[in-house]
């Protein structure tokens, strides 16, 4: 059982071939959140659709990313990926608050969670 197909795999031959796996041993894989079950010919078909959609989904909003980061670059905005060293690292390793974090280092929280 998983609660959903982007937690399982990035691809959808990926995908596939876990599937194939997990029957091979005698399982059935389930999803819970589209309520697939891949034990019945409705739930091969619907998670080789699903999972086709999904992984088109995911390469169009890395496009968007990368059209996004063209344009910021081209206006002299883009300040890239930023490292942390030395006592900035030490700082985040001590969890400060992660909005302080986040206006000292000029970027979005969410850069500090994924740091």
């Amino acid at each position: 059982m998983v609660n959903s197909l982007d937690r399982l795999s990035r691809s959808t031959i990926d995908l596939l071939e876990i599937a194939k796996e997990i029957e091979e041993k005698g399982a059935t894989l389930k999803v819970l959140d589209k309520d697939i079950d891949r034990g019945t010919v409705i739930g091969k078909f619907l998670l080789t659709i699903i999972g086709a959609v999904a992984e088109l989904e995911r390469e169009n909003i890395n496009e968007r990313v990368r059209e996004g980061v063209a344009i910021v670059k081209a206006e002299g905005k883009y300040k890239g990926s930023i490292e942390l060293k030395g006592d900035s690292l030490n700082r985040f390793k001590m969890f400060f608050n992660k909005t302080e974090l986040s206006k000292e280092f000029g970027v979005p929280r969410v850069i500090i969670y994924r740091w």
